[in-house]
């Protein structure tokens, strides 16, 4: 290679470490912030509060003392039995003490205010969303991600301690300078400065790769906590449809109308429940009773819990003219498929169920929790089914922060690791020079 090109590359892995550096730095100088200035991130997984700020934002919080918190603030409440929830507060009163306060809160999406208000001393104040960057936090914590930093990281350790000769000699011209043979500057032909000089790249470069370290451990674990999450024992606020849709199942002599939102089905927000809604109209030409059963299948891990409420004619919401019978309680939703009795109609009797669903759970949930439920009517001529499609919750967010502490260490110790077998390999080809034999 000629000194041009090898300047030219000298120029571009400079270029590249120093710009790994500048991003370790920042990722320290932001953690120092948030450490001295009480600020975290907030990622929205959740639409309870759209759409101010909607599903898939990233917020920056700081923690103030619950004297501070105005009606209006929207704030996220640390919970001890569930994690945080983060709302808009609609009230605020004395609490047990001077520095507490009892607040109740409701999400800018719900039709109802929490079920319970929360006596607090310090909350996290939302200063400031942004739309979309929740996307990028989840993007950088894949593992695929943080593997390809990791190794890019060790690319730039391997190249910052590759063996190398500031002479321009056998081992190349100096990256650092891109100096060839016969073209060392002037200033570094003293061997004592040509040696300093080497010193200083050196520990410039050991600074370097330790920001470069830094900001792969500190990428990793920004995701922080999402909006929301609590426990029901009673449903919480049904969310408003988005997309609903419906389907008609014809038989000979049964008929099923089905009436549901895919989408929230398939991200069940456990800030709220869904709604699925089956009529199910019987014209049996055969007198005798009609069956409606329901079965469960999938990962018992999503904690589905139900409610089924029945009517003569279709809801509009939770709400029914002619008067709303409950057949089922609130409940675990069984997961083993065995089909269990709903209610019996008549040969000729037309009614509506609505099932109302959420998670009885306080934390996210894997990928593969999920729950799919079939409704079975029969009578003693026909029979008829439908299911509810792919029931999930949200999945889970952020990565251990202990994963990118070990990429950052692997990158570095491999790259360390390549440079001195490269610098033992050297050595070993180096001829050794013959003892000179002085004149008698």
């Amino acid at each position: 290679m000629t000194s041009r090109g090898r300047g030219v590359a000298g120029f571009v892995g400079n270029a590249a470490l120093n710009l790994a550096a500048i991003g370790g730095l920042i990722c320290i100088l932001l953690v120092a912030a948030a450490f001295l200035l009480n600020v975290t991130l907030v990622m929205f997984k959740t639409g309870s509060m759209a759409p101010t700020i909607p599903t898939g934002s990233l917020a920056l919080v700081r923690e103030i003392a619950a004297p501070e918190i105005r009606v209006g603030d929207v704030v996220t409440v640390s919970r001890t039995d569930a994690l945080p929830i983060t709302h808009r507060v609609t009230s605020v009163t004395s609490g047990p003490s001077a520095a507490e306060r009892v607040i109740t809160m409701k999400g800018d999406a719900n039709l109802a205010a929490d079920a319970h208000p929360y006596s607090v001393s310090t909350v996290r104040r939302v200063l400031g969303s942004l739309p979309g960057l929740a996307r990028v936090v989840v993007w950088f914590s894949n593992p695929l991600v943080l593997g390809s930093l990791a190794l890019g990281a060790s690319a730039l350790v391997t190249w910052a301690f590759w063996p190398r000769d500031d002479r321009g000699g056998p081992g190349g011209p100096s990256p650092l300078t891109g100096v060839g043979e016969g073209n060392v500057p002037p200033a570094e032909r003293n061997p004592r400065r040509r040696a300093s000089s080497g010193i200083r790249r050196r520990m410039a470069h050991v600074c370097a790769v330790a920001l470069v370290g830094a900001a792969l451990a500190v990428a990793g674990p920004v995701s922080a906590a999402t909006a929301a999450l609590t426990a029901y024992d009673a449903p919480p606020p049904d969310l408003t449809p988005d997309h609903p849709t419906e389907q008609v199942i014809v038989g000979g002599g049964l008929r099923l109308d089905v009436i549901g939102d895919q989408k929230q089905m398939h991200n069940l927000d456990p800030d709220g429940s869904v709604l699925w809604q089956v009529g199910v109209t019987a014209n049996e030409a055969d007198p005798g009773a009609v069956h409606v059963t329901l079965a469960g299948v999938g990962n018992a891990g999503l904690r589905l819990f139900s409610i089924v409420r029945s009517c003569p004619e279709r809801f509009v919401g939770r709400d029914c003219r002619p008067g709303v019978t409950l057949e089922q309680p609130a409940a675990a939703v069984a997961i083993d498929g065995v089909e269990r009795s709903i209610a019996t109609l008549s040969a000729t009797e037309s009614r509506w169920f609505l099932f109302e669903l959420w998670r009885h759970d306080t934390e996210l949930s894997a990928d593969d929790d999920t729950v799919s439920l079939a409704l079975h009517a029969f009578g003693s001529s026909d029979s008829v089914s439908t299911a509810s499609g792919r029931l999930s919750g949200l999945p889970r967010t952020g990565v251990d922060a202990l994963a990118p502490m070990l990429y950052a260490v692997g990158a570095i110790g491999l790259g360390l690791l390549v440079a001195f077998g490269a610098g033992v390999r050297a050595r070993a080809r180096t001829p050794v020079p013959a003892p000179s034999r002085s004149r008698p």
